[in-house]
């Protein structure tokens, strides 16, 4: 199945559309960098629920990311699901009953019903069981002195996987050539390779403006970045996790 997205991916297209960037080369420029890593972690605390966070998170999604020419974020439907994401938050803002929706929804504890379970970590999708993802994940994390936020969760659980992303795009920022080069291996490598499919499930099951945005906003926000990154043909590619 992660192979089949791979394919998919490897063309840039996505189920909402392809995203159009402009050439690139070399570092990715600071500015575009610090805002994408606002971007991956703007996602990941709308994954995580952080309450007083969640309208700036959602506004800084809504933005179209730089170095595309035409940011899928401004896309009727994706910004109508703005849209309504903000207006529940405003009028509603009720954290306790979207936890528990998301609660139930990301759940791993469903094990009379698997059918409803969609764990939202990479070790479940690309992984025979023996915990070599979780290790790889936290061995990469450990390399790069990243603290995730969700320490008492997976490593791989899709909060703790864009926190990452957010923490190497603003050390590229911040001229970090090794960060960049991490980034892009992590992203390319392995975030792709199941995230997009933990989207579009997402999209599919979500009962609340909230959750449904995070997963619209996941996919969009994963092929933007990867078309970025593509153009840097000349840099080797690192190791993937889970090979």
């Amino acid at each position: 199945m992660g192979s089949e997205y791979a394919e998919r991916n490897s063309a840039g297209q996505s189920a909402t559309g392809r995203a159009a960037t402009t050439p690139s080369s070399g570092l990715l420029p600071d500015q575009d960098a610090r805002i994408r890593a606002a971007k991956f972690g703007a996602l990941s605390d709308l994954f995580r629920l952080e309450p007083q966070r969640l309208d700036a998170s959602i506004r800084i999604l809504m933005h179209p990311c730089p170095g595309v020419a035409q940011c899928p974020v401004t896309e009727p439907a994706i910004a109508e699901a703005g849209r309504m994401a903000l207006e529940w938050v405003r009028d509603v803002g009720d954290t306790v009953s979207l936890t528990e929706l998301q609660d139930a929804l990301f759940g791993e504890c469903l094990e009379d019903r698997p059918e409803f379970r969609l764990p939202a970590r990479a070790e479940l999708y690309l992984s025979d069981g023996t915990g070599d993802i979780e290790r790889q994940v936290e061995e990469e994390y450990a390399s790069l002195g990243f603290e995730p936020p969700l320490e008492d969760s997976y490593a791989s659980h899709i909060v703790n996987e864009l926190a990452f992303m957010s923490y190497l795009l603003g050390k590229s920022a911040l001229g970090d050539v090794a960060a960049e080069n991490a980034a892009r291996d992590f992203l390319l490598t392995h975030v792709l390779s199941w995230a997009v499919i933990f989207s579009a499930a997402t999209c599919e099951r979500a009962e609340h403006p909230v959750t449904r945005l995070a997963g619209l906003m996941l996919e969009q926000l994963l092929f933007c970045q990867a078309e970025q990154f593509r153009p840097l043909r000349s840099r080797i590619p690192g190791p993937k996790i889970g090979v």
